[in-house]
């Protein structure tokens, strides 16, 4: 019987992504897995059994992305601003605690309609989504860690953003002394075609 309780941030996330296929991307060994994905593991989605699901995606190294639908404006220039909702779990340098949370990575790309190719972009933010850390825990992006940037393609009809930071986590227990878990580097890389 499974742990109903165990992995509630994976639960949330996967479900968005269940439920929203066609905005969900899963890759594994650098290959696009998402259909393969969700036909392996629908019965499992189904029955609520998440355990197998949780230990593919982070066993294998997967990475999982939800992208919502996207803002686009209907004028000549346009912009389009996404936001990657990035599935990360990890265990602590000491190797005390394996929390999960999501990191968003919001990307913003401007082009010129007429012409069909992109004019301008910045690199992207990182923001911490949902995690469940506990009450003894506080997250956060250590911001010293933090390096983002964009490429235009030479074609100019994508952008390739790429962030990089270290999630840390001030740990204060109940009985014991406070400390700074760290809970390492993490890097995202996106794309955004127009």
């Amino acid at each position: 019987m499974e742990d109903n309780n165990k992995y509630p941030i994976f639960k949330e996330y996967i479900t968005k992504c269940f439920n929203d296929q066609e905005g969900t991307t899963i890759i594994y060994d650098n290959e696009d897995v998402t259909l393969d994905f969700f036909d392996k593991y629908k019965n499992d989605f189904n029955n609520n059994q998440f355990e197998n699901m949780h230990n593919f995606i982070n066993d294998e190294k997967c990475t999982i992305t939800y992208l919502p639908n996207s803002n686009i404006s209907p004028y000549a220039t346009q912009a389009i601003s996404k936001v990657f909702d990035v599935y990360q779990s990890a265990t602590d340098t000491s190797g005390s605690f394996t929390k999960e949370w999501t990191i968003k990575m919001k990307c913003y790309v401007i082009y010129d309609a007429n012409k069909y190719v992109v004019t301008s972009s910045k690199n992207p933010i990182l923001e911490l989504g949902s995690n469940a850390f506990g009450a003894a825990f506080t997250p956060y992006i250590d911001s010293n860690s933090v390096s983002t940037s964009y490429t235009i393609a030479s074609n100019k009809l994508s952008v390739n953003f790429k962030g990089s930071y270290k999630l840390k986590c001030g740990y204060s227990p109940v009985i014991g002394v406070s400390k700074t878990l760290d809970f390492k580097k993490h890097s995202i890389t996106k794309t955004v075609k127009i």
